[in-house]
């Protein structure tokens, strides 16, 4: 058995934003399968507007479906996760000595303008040193 590679995210900004989907573009022919993930700026709606007394755990999937669509809606995404394997869940490596995932960042989010909870924008933020 080969030994585990490391996983390892590789950021996506607006300065890499090319080259890293061309390397994307390139790894699908050998991983065409594809997970996604997004980041949006917290959750503010947790009640279904016809039961304003209820929470989203008592509601069937379609009502919190409808739950989860209102908070997208309201907010601007922050980030987008791609993880890419094959039909054996392997991870690309990339010749880098470990496997990778993506994540693309979004700049243009303000928290000055856009609608948003602390704990996740402090979930997301870069450290700062």
């Amino acid at each position: 058995m080969a030994p585990k590679l490391p996983v390892v995210g590789r950021e996506v900004w607006q300065d890499n934003l090319e080259q890293e989907f061309l390397i994307i573009n390139d790894a699908l022919l050998l991983y065409p399968l594809i997970a996604i993930d997004t980041e949006f700026p917290g959750t503010f709606y947790s009640q279904f507007p016809a039961f304003p007394g209820g929470h989203h755990s008592q509601f069937l999937p379609v009502g919190r479906c409808q739950i989860m669509k209102a908070n997208v809606a309201a907010t601007k995404i922050v980030q987008l996760g791609l993880s890419l394997c094959d039909a054996k869940g392997n991870l690309p490596n990339l010749g880098s000595g470990c496997c990778c995932f993506g994540e693309v960042n979004f700049r243009d989010f303000d928290v000055k303008r856009y609608l948003h909870n602390l704990d996740s924008i402090d979930l997301l933020e870069i450290p700062r040193k």
